[in-house]
């Protein structure tokens, strides 16, 4: 019933003036005189687009991170790409004194729970939003606007959301002309390129999250009904996902790709890149290390800082050169048994061998771990992070680990599903390389 919703909405506007209340006292810092530092705008060219700042062509070579921005201006890159509004400030700052600049994304919550349709609802996201932008658009590390990411992901085009999106890109305008906007979409959803073609006119350009090969963009947006000609950021970018994997078991677990073919895609992204006059540059995803899917999917960083091929490769594409010592490689790793296949299961308490080669560039000794993890249940925390796997108990001797090759490993006689087996190889060099073998262990009636 309609009067119902006073209550609601009075409450939703109470929090907002707090939420206002409290982020305008985050910072005691001086505004930003010079409205002119850091203005970015896009340039249309003979062979496609080009991004302007402070009157100079800006491709971008950046990443998303939050944390440990230092290194991404040592290895050769200038701008980070954040999502969240109330980190804005502390990496805007550090961006800054780097020398680095900032995609700043302006959060929207998925439409199939946020009706951008409702006139009420809509003016409290935009008063909301009101705020960010008034409060960062001086900065002088902010590059641009991604209103948005992948908010309507899986599901129908919903006209009323990209209504509001054009609004907020109009206000944004309004109070900042000196830096574009964009919305980021997953992959290139035909279905949706139309809608934001003909309703959010107002956009600069539009981002694509691409993981793999980025070819499909270039010939999808060729097509004449849902084709797009504007200029391009690859918001994200690196190796296969694991919602689209180059193989995947008869279990449906995705077969994850080691560090030296995610290297290998890395180097195949940026010819591609330099192939399209259209492409203003990029984000390489993940500046760290996370658990998503597995331990390693997406990680450009060990778990404790350590480095691997797949940043090798980006410092070689930023800088021109790669690391003065190389990450190790594996140059194989694979689980025997007599029944064991990417089609056939095994039983509690079986035998396992492992064979693997792990080579170093500079010849240096290599340490190697061999540890088993249950597969992960996609299953996040409060803190929106996913919950790491149990690790399950191998037994190995350790003389047997340089050998390359060990002999009957015998699975946990009490653990059934689906597992992941890693090797990880680390050089003493703060150096990492890792890959994995989906196992799946059952007992048979």
């Amino acid at each position: 019933m309609r009067f119902n919703q006073v209550p609601y909405l009075a409450f939703q506007l109470i929090i907002w003036v707090t939420l206002v209340s409290l982020t305008a006292c985050e910072s005691k810092k001086d505004p930003v005189d010079n409205k002119q530092i850091g203005r970015t705008y896009i340039k249309k060219t003979e062979n496609g687009f080009e991004l302007i700042r402070d009157g100079k062509p800006y491709y971008i070579h950046g990443a998303c991170a939050k944390e440990n921005l230092a290194s991404i201006k040592t290895m050769g890159g200038n701008s980070v790409r954040i999502y969240q509004s109330n980190e804005a400030l502390k990496v805007l700052d550090e961006a800054h004194e780097l020398g680095l600049t900032v995609a700043l994304t302006i959060w929207l919550d998925h439409s199939s729970y946020y009706d951008y349709s409702d006139e009420t609802k809509a003016k409290i996201k935009l008063a909301f939003i009101s705020n960010i932008v008034e409060k960062y658009k001086d900065h002088p590390a902010l590059l641009m606007w991604c209103i948005g990411n992948e908010f309507q992901w899986n599901q129908e085009p919903d006209i009323g959301g990209y209504k509001f999106l054009n609004k907020v890109s109009k206000f944004i305008h309004e109070k900042d002309p000196n830096h574009p906007t964009a919305t980021v979409v997953p992959g290139y959803p035909r279905k949706h390129i139309p809608a934001i073609n003909f309703y959010c006119k107002d956009l600069d350009l539009i981002c694509f999250n691409k993981f793999g090969d980025l070819k499909d963009i270039y010939e999808k947006s060729e097509n004449f009904i849902w084709g797009y000609d504007g200029p391009i950021i690859f918001s994200e970018y690196g190796s296969h996902g694991y919602w689209d994997p180059y193989l995947e078991t008869a279990w449906d677990m995705p077969i994850e790709p080691n560090d030296t073919m995610k290297a290998q895609t890395l180097e195949k992204i940026y010819t591609q890149m330099k192939s399209s006059g259209r492409v203003l540059g990029g984000y390489a995803f993940y500046w760290g290390n996370k658990m998503e899917n597995t331990k390693t999917w997406f990680n450009l960083y060990g778990p404790n800082g350590e480095r691997t091929l797949m940043l090798e490769a980006i410092k070689e594409e930023w800088s021109g050169t790669g690391f003065e010592n190389s990450p190790p490689i594996i140059k194989n790793f694979e689980a025997r048994n007599k029944e064991y296949s990417l089609e056939n299961r095994m039983e509690p308490g079986d035998l396992l061998d492992l064979t693997y080669e792990c080579v170093d560039p500079e010849n240096d000794s290599l340490s190697i771990e061999i540890k088993l993890y249950r597969n992960s249940k996609n299953v996040k925390n409060l803190e929106d992070k996913e919950i790491p796997p149990k690790e399950l108990i191998l037994t190995i001797d350790p003389a047997e680990l340089a050998s390359g090759k060990i002999e009957h490993i015998t699975l946990p006689p009490d653990e059934e599903g689906p597992m992941r087996l890693y090797i990880f190889v680390r050089d003493g060099n703060n150096n990492l390389a890792s890959a994995n073998i989906p196992i799946f262990v059952l007992k048979q009636d």
